[in-house]
C-alpha cells in the first residue's frame, strides 16, 4: 500500500492530519496521526487510552487537561523534563 492509499483509507476528518504527518514537517502531526491510526480514528479512544507502555502515551493528543484530573501532576514527565531543559538553556 502506498502513502496516498493509506491516507485515503482514513476517515475524511483525519486525512489532513495524516497528510501533515507524512509531509514530515510536524512532529505533533506525526504523533496525532499515529495515535489516531492506533485507536481506529476514534478521538475519544485516544483520550481514554490505557496503553501506558506506549512511548507516545504521555504525548498523545486529546487528553483531558491535567488540572481537571484530581491528584495528577500539572505536566507530564516528558513536558516537565523539556521545560527544565529549556530553562537551563535559556538561563
Amino acid at each position: 500500500m502506498d502513502v496516498e492509499s493509506y491516507i485515503e483509507q482514513a476517515p475524511e476528518s483525519c486525512r489532513g492530519v495524516m497528510r501533515r504527518a507524512f509531509a514530515g514537517n510536524s512532529l505533533r502531526a506525526a504523533i496525532n496521526a499515529k495515535c489516531l491510526a492506533c485507536c481506529n480514528y476514534v478521538r475519544e479512544d485516544i483520550t481514554h487510552c490505557r496503553v501506558t507502555i506506549c512511548p507516545l502515551w504521555h504525548l498523545r493528543p486529546y487528553q483531558v487537561k491535567a488540572k481537571k484530573r484530581p491528584g495528577r501532576a500539572q505536566r507530564s514527565p516528558a513536558k516537565a523534563s523539556y521545560a527544565e531543559e529549556q530553562s537551563q538553556v535559556n538561563g
